[in-house]
C-alpha cells in the first residue's frame, strides 16, 4: 500500500502559521542604489537571525562587532526591526580615516523586544544607528561616529516634528 490512509477522527493538519514579518523596510526609505538596499534587507534579516558567526561576516573588517555573549543574549528576543531612516552621508576623511571623503549611508533603526525576555526587562524598544560602509566592494555594517549619530537623530527629529 502506497498511500497513507488517515485515521478516522485524526486531525486534519493544520497549514503552517505564516511567519510573522521581523523586518520592516518601508519603500519609501529605500535608496537609489539598489545593492544598498538590499543590504541593508540582509544585514537587518542576519542582526535577527541568531547566527553569529553570519552577523560577523557583515560587520567591517575596520571594527571589533559586539561581543557573541551580548548578541545571543539581545537577539532571541527581537520581534520587530523597523528602518527609520537610510541616508546617503559624505563622511569627512578623518572620519573615514582616509585622505578623502568617502560615501557612506546612515542608517538608523528601532528594534523592539519581546517584553517578556529577560533581555528586554531594562530597555524592551532600542534605536540603533549604524553606518554602512564599503569594503572590497562589500557594503559592510560598522559603527556610526558620535557625530554622525547625532546628525541622524536630529534629521529625523526635525521630520517628525519632535
Amino acid at each position: 500500500m502506497d498511500a497513507v490512509t488517515p485515521t478516522v477522527g485524526a486531525p486534519a493538519p493544520s497549514a503552517p502559521k505564516p511567519k510573522k514579518e521581523v523586518i520592516v523596510f518601508p519603500e519609501r526609505l529605500r535608496v537609489a542604489d539598489e545593492s544598498v538596499n538590499r543590504f541593508v534587507s540582509h544585514a537587518m534579516e542576519t542582526c535577527a537571525s541568531g547566527d553569529y558567526d553570519a552577523f560577523r561576516l557583515i560587520w567591517s573588517a575596520t571594527q571589533e562587532p559586539m561581543p557573541r555573549r551580548e548578541y545571543d543574549e539581545g537577539w532571541q528576543a527581537v520581534q520587530e526591526i523597523r528602518v527609520l531612516t537610510l541616508e546617503k552621508v559624505k563622511l569627512a576623511a578623518e572620519d573615514a580615516g582616509s585622505s578623502e571623503p568617502t560615501t557612506v549611508y546612515a542608517l538608523y533603526v528601532n528594534v523592539k523586544l519581546d517584553p517578556e525576555h529577560p533581555a528586554a526587562q531594562q530597555e524592551p524598544e532600542r534605536n540603533v544607528i549604524a553606518m554602512i560602509v564599503r569594503e572590497h566592494d562589500n557594503w559592510m555594517l560598522a559603527r556610526a561616529p558620535r557625530a554622525m549619530r547625532h546628525w541622524i537623530k536630529k534629521r529625523l527629529s526635525s521630520r517628525i516634528g519632535g
